[in-house]
């Protein structure tokens, strides 16, 4: 960091040397020459003085003013924005952390904008409250209905300084739309801003019952954690020049649900404009969104369990956030029964309702705009359900009853006479549990996201597809002895974002190609960094996804994923249960 400082003192001294020093006239015909005194300076030079007009001139470019205009003997930052003064901290050297309100929400009223910069407790150090969730997962050290922030990460180096407006990111986390934040296991993005050279902003929503089922005598309120992520990238435009980015180089990225927030922003035409890239890790694509009719049906089971009547909303409104939470659990528990789109596994979703988010991104409902897309999933997507359920090796009759419970409708009758999933013809090993991991991977996530990019593609949009095969074990997983030694869900986050504890050779190795891959992408819509010191990825093409193998060689096979097996031999949920 220090020969940043001295490089860029430099600049700024032939930059104040150039300016302060005057143009002598041109000599005239009739003068005689000048003498020519080597090395003689063409004004005396006042060290002190010129390093205190070198301060002034630094705190006024956006990117420096972070970082040469610290104060007196504190790690804190301060930067002026529109909407005042922006306080944070330095969180490794070279980069700042800036938490901030981005919007104002009542319960089960749309977020509203912010008039003036807010941080927590006015405390330029403190982490933001998670929204509220069930406090027992502990992805937060607080929780609150007033949580809508977002924690911005800004670099600082010569080559974001002579580049002008960097880009951002946002991510968007994960959870099952029911619990997560802006501060779970991973997510500092310090490194991650460093490496790629943009702004790093992981912003919260609300989640659960208050984020996606208000009462029905609310009508106008759906999609409320949708809203809320919409209005933090209308926010971040307004600020982030003020930190040296440029507003139109914004990428959305998340991770599981996050992911599906990213691809429901997709179908939202007021965020069209907002940002003009985005990243999708883990989506479990298969569920779709939700239809109204879901919605209501979730609303009744939800609202029933209360001691308040829909219509009223005094008494909805006294009642304590917990509350919410708690009579959640019915729909999470007994989602599949009460509405069958909504499933057994994660019955909490956006809901298409034709004018907000008016597309559902899945057979003919996409946007008229397709913007480059990076879309990944991990080798062992299932591994931790299928761990978890399971702790050690399984008979063979364990495969096949698990595939009919899941798919009653005729759907697993396919599958298991399929070359693809097949039951294993013995339980020898772990054959049988790996036999699951492999079905449910490509169920839920990997073949419709591939079944995705070959569409996206198809329509006239670019989009680059890969396939974790190395990872980083996340908080919680290493419980599950299932997925010790393999990439399962969550598994990138780690990776991505340089956080990995005590990492390996072969992990360092790869958190630096995904963060170089992750900046290209970020930077200029292309995964390829340039120069590209690795292997080329190729877009995906309505035939073939070319999906890269993060962490191996080459391109992963399609297997049950190959075209004309999922999505026409066997459908998707959403395609099952329709919009």
């Amino acid at each position: 960091m220090l020969a940043f400082y001295n490089i860029v003192f430099v600049l700024l001294a032939a930059q104040l040397l150039v300016i302060a020093s005057p143009v002598p006239p041109a000599p005239s015909s009739s003068s005689p020459p000048s003498p020519v005194t080597p090395l003689s300076p063409i004004l005396p030079i006042n060290v002190g003085h010129i390093q205190e007009k070198l301060q002034n001139i630094a705190c006024i470019i956006p990117l420096l003013r972070i970082f040469l205009c610290l104060n007196q003997g504190s790690n804190q930052v301060s930067v002026n924005t529109p909407l005042g003064a922006a306080k944070g901290v330095l969180t490794t050297p070279g980069v700042a952390r800036f938490v901030v309100r981005y919007a104002t929400a009542p319960r089960w009223n749309a977020p509203q904008p912010v008039q003036a910069w807010s941080i927590p407790n006015n405390d330029p150090t403190a982490l933001p409250p998670g929204c509220s969730q069930d406090e027992s997962f502990g992805f937060a050290a607080s929780y609150s209905e007033d949580c809508l922030f977002a924690i911005l990460y800004v670099p600082a180096s010569l080559q974001t300084l002579l580049s002008g407006g960097i880009p951002t990111m946002v991510w968007i986390h994960g959870g099952s739309f029911i619990v997560g934040s802006a501060t779970a296991s991973g997510l500092d993005a310090s490194k991650l801003a460093e490496a790629t050279q943009s702004i790093v902003a992981v912003v919260q929503y609300r989640l659960g019952a208050l984020g996606l089922i208000p009462p029905p005598s609310l009508g106008g309120s759906t999609n409320l954690a949708v809203k809320d992520v919409v209005q933090s990238l209308k926010f971040l435009q307004g600020v982030i020049p003020s930190f040296g980015g440029d507003p139109a180089k914004i990428t959305i990225a998340g991770q599981s649900s996050g992911a599906s927030m990213v691809r429901a922003l997709l179908g939202v035409p007021t965020a069209n404009s907002l940002f003009r890239s985005a990243i999708i890790e883990s989506d479990p694509m298969d569920f779709g969104f939700l239809k109204p009719s879901s919605l209501t049906n979730l609303q009744n089971a939800l609202f029933s369990s209360l001691s308040c009547s829909t219509t009223d909303t005094s008494c909805l409104n006294a009642l304590p956030a917990s509350a919410f939470v708690q009579a959640q659990n019915i729909i999470m528990n007994n989602g599949a029964n009460i509405d069958p789109a909504a499933g057994q596994f994660e019955p909490i979703r956006p809901i298409v309702d034709g004018s907000f988010l008016a597309t559902s991104q899945d057979g003919n409902s996409f946007p008229s705009t397709h913007k480059p897309l990076l879309i990944t999933t991990v080798k062992n997507e299932a591994g931790l359900p299928i761990g978890g359920a399971y702790s050690q090796p399984q008979a063979v009759s364990t495969y096949t009853t698990n595939i009919n419970n899941t798919l009653p409708d005729g759907r697993g009758s396919l599958i298991l006479n399929s070359n693809f999933y097949a039951s294993p013809a013995t339980a020898d090993g772990d054959a049988v549990r790996v036999a699951l991991d492999t079905f449910y991977t490509d169920y839920f996530y990997r073949c419709p996201s591939l079944f995705f990019a070959r569409t996206w593609s198809s329509l006239g949009g670019t989009v680059y597809t890969g396939l974790f095969v190395k990872g980083a074990t996340y908080a919680g997983n290493q419980y599950v002895s299932y997925c010790l030694g393999k990439v399962c869900h969550q598994d990138d986050i780690y990776i991505l974002f340089g956080t990995t504890p005590s990492p390996t050779p072969d992990q360092t190795a790869l958190t630096k190609e995904i963060q170089a891959r992750w900046g290209a992408f970020i930077h200029n819509a292309n995964p390829n960094p340039i120069p590209n010191l690795y292997a080329q990825w190729a877009q995906a093409t309505p035939s073939d996804t070319h999906t890269l193998q993060l962490g191996g060689s080459g391109e992963a096979a399609p297997g049950g994923c190959t075209p004309g097996f999922w999505g026409d031999t066997v459908k998707f949920d959403w395609e099952v249960y329709g919009q």
